[in-house]
């Protein structure tokens, strides 16, 4: 710009200046103007305590710069449908530990703030569940990665805001959670001198190693959580609405995780966790455009119930929940409690003695609690200092006040009353008392008045360690749910579950959800551990889930019997191998002079071992049998087969059997195998056996042998030839390896063929074992599911294979799942001992007298029949079950994912609306299943009350 033009503008300029009228008026800026100008607004964090967080020590620093806390999460102790007298005992163990869980100060006293709520949440189980893939090496199996895809779709239904259903139990939406129960223990140091150099460090390690080891001795399980951990909770507390990310707190906490490593400087918890607006309104805070407000309980005025606010209780006919699920998303219940010294506690109840002057009924009654105050500190039953609140919050006041209301009358039911929040005088204020470390003994008692003195066996009902079974709590390979939503899992492969072995029993009635949660587990199994599976039955339950598991990639082979396409099962297909270890055996006895001599020494010992085993009237298995460490028989193996097909599974036949019919049978078995070898035969076969018999019966000089081999030899001679030779006298390939083996007898199910199932089931499971064995030091372990069982366990000799199966497990990682709903018919001994072994029970639904008959197998403590007793079904909506387990128990729900519904749809209705949608869409049978899955939805019980009025 030209230099003339610019000096004109600006003479121009300053003409305007002094036309202005009042210029005089105008002063001169002064420097506190200026300064009025960088004044801060009052901000919530100037009224949060957390000024620093020691990731190395995990303590919080307060606003102090003296005081610090530590930080807990706990689990809560399974209460659901237990017995009163459980229930009784364990609230005495809490009274007595809050006796001596703090030290009990007379100045700056401590302090243990508990605080209950659900993160509306199932990522850190998905997280979870990745990580468990990842360690049994599936990370990059096609059918893990599937698998995966449907949990986070299941997992994301489950966690809508409509919930998966409503629950006809509680009339609530069901929802997955993970309920947390934090506590906050610290010590205020508000009165010190000046000379205060205490080591405050030292001095809460010492107070939490004894914390920790005083909870778990009740056991209570608890974790002392770091810098990450408080602030996910402080983030998902502070920003419940985050726009960010459209509202999602998981997507909000990826993006601004918390810095592990280096913290920038002036990084504070109570700075940083907000990323959104805050402001205030008359009753409370508002966050993300959400109100929040608390409401603070008034004094106990009567008896409350043991675990008033999260102990699952009986709430009518049909109803059955816990006042905390009755609580509003976002709610937040806490305990506040302060551990004064029994001086500083006698010197306030001196005080209130020494006011009580007269002779009316109230100065009595006073002076008699007094008495009775004293009595119970003296007996471990102290009297604390304790407020309760809780924190809710919701978009708008009406909504609020709804609210409010419905939690009146949840607590109104365990004899809790709150305050009327509008009658709050600072309610803003009172919001940020109660918050994590943040209550401040001196000023309640001095100024906020909110605290009062309760006794320990009250707080011990008001605690909220009320809760509901989690399984095993660590190994997320089957995921159900509890009646909260939270998740309840376990592994019975995992180490942490079993004690001596994974054998697992699983009995229900007829409709109880077997088929589902069979199907469901076998998903589970091949894609988180990938074992290999068998599953045996003889009804079509799992054509469908072979379809899927080979479509995504799994190795599937299935042996369906068929009439005009016999499979060879020869039971005698590893014959050679069973000679060479008799030939050891025979090896050994160094002490023999002959080789006849030695032959009948070791005749005499299989025949005295199979005594022992198929004549035993035993129907329990010892603790040797339980640990399922023997080594594997072949030969007992071949005599089971042989025996079957003599006596063709008839019990009056298999009477008949004596021990010298045993010795027969195993002499002429060796004599065949030795014979086969010298003849180069390639496989030794039934004919072989026959030959065999015969050959003994004309060498023996006794007639009554003789006449006993010849009556087996005829015998034989029905399964020789004809549709029963085609699958039993004829060579067979041993199995080769494969991730999913479905057998299904087919028509052998047929009581005319029953015979042939029981000797191709016996000849099946040799090969399974021979499999199992030949890959023991793979570290793949085998899962053999038997579906109806007690079809397959009719036959005493079946069970008593299996026996023999179940017996070398652990050596060979093959472990055994029988299932049925009829366990009435496992009435043989060598059956009720085949489940006396198994460690693990699923109890789907049973009736009183089938619990009975369970309990002939494995003990049922009163605490498991109640929790059986206490099952629920609801067609459409959800089944439940019981686990039993050395290690872990629990009631929990089968809500497994839709594709585990729709595959095991098997009903007739089921299968004709299967080929309506095949024919509508021309679509295979697994595409018609998958289109169903995708748009099955949980039936939903209405709210309504309608049905039961008429007009």
């Amino acid at each position: 710009m030209d230099v003339k033009i610019f000096e004109k503008k600006l003479i121009k300029n300053i003409k305007n200046i002094k036309n202005i009228k009042n210029i005089k008026n105008i002063k001169n800026v002064k420097k506190s103007d200026i300064e009025k100008q960088y004044q801060v607004l009052p901000s919530i964090s100037d009224y949060l305590p957390w000024l620093e967080f020691s990731d190395e020590k995990n303590l919080v620093l307060l606003e102090d710069g003296k005081s610090v806390g530590a930080l807990y999460e706990i689990k809560s102790v399974p209460t659901e449908a237990r017995p009163e007298e459980q229930i009784t005992s364990l609230h005495e163990k809490i009274t007595r530990l809050l006796s001596a869980l703090l030290p009990l100060e007379n100045d700056n006293p401590w302090v243990m703030q508990i605080f209950v709520q659900d993160d509306l949440t199932l990522q850190p189980i998905y997280k979870a569940l990745e990580k468990y893939i990842e360690k049994h090496d599936q990370a990059d199996d096609p059918f893990a990665q599937k698998y995966l895809e449907i949990m986070q779709d299941h997992f994301k239904k489950l966690t809508s805001a409509d919930g998966i259903f409503v629950d006809p139990m509680s009339d609530l939406k069901f929802r997955g959670k993970i309920r947390r129960i934090r506590i906050c223990i610290y010590r205020r140091y508000n009165n010190v001198d000046k000379k205060f150099n205490a080591n405050v460090v030292n001095e809460i390690e010492t107070i939490c190693q004894k914390f920790e080891t005083q909870i778990r001795q009740i056991g209570i399980r608890i974790k002392r959580l770091n810098g990450a951990h408080f602030y996910d909770w402080l983030v998902r507390w502070f920003n419940p609405n985050p726009s960010t990310t459209n509202g999602d707190i998981d997507v909000l906490l990826q993006k601004y995780p918390y810095p592990n490593n280096e913290k920038p400087y002036g990084w504070s918890p109570s700075q940083n966790i907000f990323f959104g607006n805050v402001e205030s309104y008359d009753n409370g805070w508002i966050f993300d455009g959400i109100k929040h407000k608390v409401m603070v309980f008034k004094d106990l005025d009567g008896l409350i119930p043991i675990g008033a606010i999260s102990r699952e209780m009986n709430m009518g006919q049909t109803q059955k929940y816990a006042i905390f699920d009755k609580f509003p998303p976002g709610a937040i219940y806490t305990i506040q409690m302060t551990f004064e010294s029994k001086l500083a506690v006698n010197v306030h109840l001196d005080g209130i003695e020494s006011a009580a002057i007269g002779k009316s009924t109230v100065i009595k009654d006073i002076h008699d609690n007094i008495q009775r105050a004293r009595y119970e500190m003296d007996v471990g039953n102290l009297l604390i200092r304790s407020t309760e609140a809780i924190y809710f919050c919701a978009e708008s006041d009406a909504e609020l006040n709804k609210i409010e209301n419905n939690l009146k009358s949840a607590l109104d039911t365990v004899q809790l009353k709150v305050t009327n929040t509008q009658q709050e005088i600072y309610p803003k204020d009172l919001y940020l008392r109660f918050l994590p470390f943040n209550f401040n003994y001196d000023f309640d008692k001095k100024e906020n008045f909110r605290s009062s003195y309760k006794y320990g066996s009250d707080i011990a009902k008001l605690i909220p360690l009320y809760g509901r079974s989690l399984g095993d709590g660590q190994n997320p390979l089957h995921i159900y749910y509890n009646r909260g939503g939270e998740v309840f899992m376990f592994d019975e492969l995992s180490p942490e579950f079993k004690m001596a072995n994974s054998h697992m029993a699983i009995v229900g009635t007829t409709g109880s959800g077997k088929s589902v949660t069979l199907n469901n587990m076998i998903l589970t199994l091949a894609a988180v551990r990938n074992p290999r599976i068998i599953a045996m039955e003889v009804g079509g339950s799992f054509d469908l889930s072979s379809q899927y598991l080979e479509k995504y990639g799994k190795n599937v082979k299935v042996i369906k019997f068929d009439r005009m396409s016999p499979i060879a099962i020869n039971p005698y297909s590893e014959a050679y191998r069973a000679l060479a270890i008799i030939e050891m055996e025979e090896a050994a006895v160094l002490t023999a002079q002959n080789s006849a001599v030695i032959e009948e020494i070791v005749l005499d010992d299989r025949s005295e071992k199979l005594i022992k085993e198929l004549h035993s009237t035993n129907a329990d298995a010892t603790d040797v049998e339980i640990e399922c460490i023997e080594d594997r028989d072949i030969l007992n193996e071949m005599v089971i087969a042989t025996r079957l097909m003599i006596t063709q599974g008839k019990t009056q036949e298999e009477k008949k059997i004596d021990p010298t019919d045993l010795s027969l049978i195993t002499k002429s078995l060796i004599h065949a195998m030795k014979t086969c070898r010298k003849n180069h035969v390639p496989q030794m076969l039934l004919t072989h056996v026959i030959e065999s018999m015969n050959t003994l019966s004309l060498s023996s000089n006794s007639d009554d042998i003789t006449d006993r081999l010849k009556k087996f030899a005829t015998r034989l001679e029905y399964y020789k030839s004809g549709i029963r030779g085609q699958f039993i006298n004829t060579p067979s390939e041993p199995l080769t390896d494969f991730d999913f083996l479905h057998i299904d007898f087919g028509f052998m199910q047929s009581e005319s063929y029953a015979d042939l199932m029981n000797i191709v089931c016996v000849s099946l499971l040799a090969k399974i074992l021979a499999l199992a064995e030949a890959n023991k030091s793979s570290g793949r372990p085998t899962k053999l599911f038997m579906d109806e069982a007690h079809v397959l366990f009719k036959s005493d000799l079946v069970a008593a294979f299996v026996i023999l199966m179940a017996k070398v497990a652990r050596k060979i990682g093959l472990w055994l799942t029988p299932c049925t709903q009829n366990i009435e018919d496992f009435t043989g001994i060598e059956s009720k001992k085949l489940l006396s072994m198994m460690e693990t029970w699923l109890c789907l639904s049973l009736e009183p007298d089938e619990i009975d008959l369970v309990s002939k197998f494995k003990p049922i403590s009163t605490e498991m029949r109640s929790l059986i007793l206490d099952i629920r079904k609801y067609q459409g909506i959800y089944s439940e079950s019981v686990l039993i387990g050395k290690r872990f128990s629990g009631l929990f729900r089968n809500i497994p994912p839709s594709i585990a519904l729709a595959l095991a749809m098997t009903e007739q209705t089921e299968r004709a609306y299967r080929k309506k949608v095949q024919k509508k869409f021309g679509v295979s049978e697994l595409e018609a299943v998958e289109y169903i899955a995708g748009q099955m939805r949980s039936k939903t019980n209405e709210i309504s009350d309608e049905k039961f009025f008429f007009y």
